[in-house]
């Protein structure tokens, strides 16, 4: 894996870009970019310091969300520029809403949601 690129945003999230390439037959490759954004937990985003609390728990001290976007069929003369497509694509579409000064708050609570759902299931009976 290959740290690509880093992006610090001014609402506080971190975005990271990781490429995998592997060939997969003759002078073909499959292209892989995971996309890693990471927002810190702030206790402003909870109701209060005990909700707070059990985020800190349950995440740690940031939130991830992972994206990966993949490309099939390259050839080795054009890894790079499929690379640099990839991640121009996703800036292009997704980087607004990531820069958003909601997205922050909006994905530190969808995580809490999502492990606490992933615990409650296994301990449900």
């Amino acid at each position: 894996m290959d740290h690509v690129k880093e992006i610090s945003l001014e609402n506080g999230v971190k975005v990271s870009f990781c490429s995998h390439a592997h060939r997969y037959f003759g002078d073909y490759y499959r292209v892989k970019l995971d996309i890693i954004c990471e927002a810190s937990l702030l206790e402003e985003y909870f109701a209060d310091r005990q909700a707070y609390a059990e985020a800190m728990v349950l995440l740690g001290p940031t939130a991830i969300y992972r994206r990966n976007v993949e490309q099939m069929g390259v050839p080795s003369a054009e890894l790079d520029r499929t690379l640099e497509n990839l991640i121009e694509n996703f800036s292009r579409h997704s980087l607004p809403y990531i820069a958003s000064s909601t997205y922050p708050k909006k994905l530190v609570l969808a995580e809490v949601n999502g492990a606490g759902r992933k615990i409650s299931r296994t301990y449900a009976g």
